[in-house]
């Protein structure tokens, strides 16, 4: 018997990527690298639209089976995965840019210091670049009550993270509701919007 959760992750992803993609419009789109690609669900359905593909994580294991997923699919960009954690200033050069796209699913209410993050996703864009980061509406903890050891945000406000991107160096495109993401939690249905804000690097 399917799992639900597998269900419900399937009907996310596929929604998540047809907004990614309708955003784009249709044509090349030169080197992209999705950040905190995990198990690469998204790019799975992305990977056609790009010349040159990266698919970043901190996890290694979920980079393998990305790598693995991608190979059974015939796709014309170049892609390739990278253990690399774009949050840490400290970290050595990565050489992955400059990017023509970057795009990210979910993962950056993972990330503590979302500042440090954008800033390093702007250096690593080329002027003129683009961002497109989907992720969840403030939830109070809804989302990840079920996680004892969860230590990121519970959501964005969207009008605050438009401002991080803006002292970033992005100009602020727009933001849309894209998918309501619906999962129990405390034993019944609660549904999380998940949105999409597109920016471009400006200098």
């Amino acid at each position: 018997m399917a799992d639900p959760d597998d269900e419900r992750r399937r009907r996310r992803t596929q929604a998540v990527a047809r907004a990614i993609r309708s955003d784009l419009g249709p044509g090349a789109h030169g080197r992209a690298v999705d950040i905190g690609a995990g198990a690469g669900g998204v790019s799975v359905e992305l990977a056609d639209l790009f010349e040159q593909l990266v698919l970043v994580d901190v996890d290694a294991a979920a980079l393998a089976h990305a790598a693995g997923a991608l190979a059974q699919i015939a796709v014309r960009a170049r892609v390739r995965t990278a253990e690399v954690d774009l949050s840490d200033p400290a970290a050595p050069p990565h050489g992955l840019g400059p990017v023509d796209v970057v795009y990210s699913v979910l993962a950056l209410h993972h990330v503590q210091r979302t500042d440090l993050m954008l800033a390093a996703v702007h250096d690593l864009l080329a002027p003129g670049g683009r961002l497109l980061v989907a992720d969840l509406d403030s939830d109070g903890g809804g989302y990840h009550a079920h996680r004892t050891d969860f230590a990121g945000h519970n959501g964005f406000d969207r009008t605050e993270l438009a401002a991080v991107l803006h002292q970033c160096g992005f100009r602020v495109d727009g933001d849309r509701t894209i998918y309501v993401d619906t999962k129990l939690v405390g034993g019944e249905p609660r549904g999380f919007p998940i949105f999409l804000i597109s920016a471009t690097r400006t200098d």
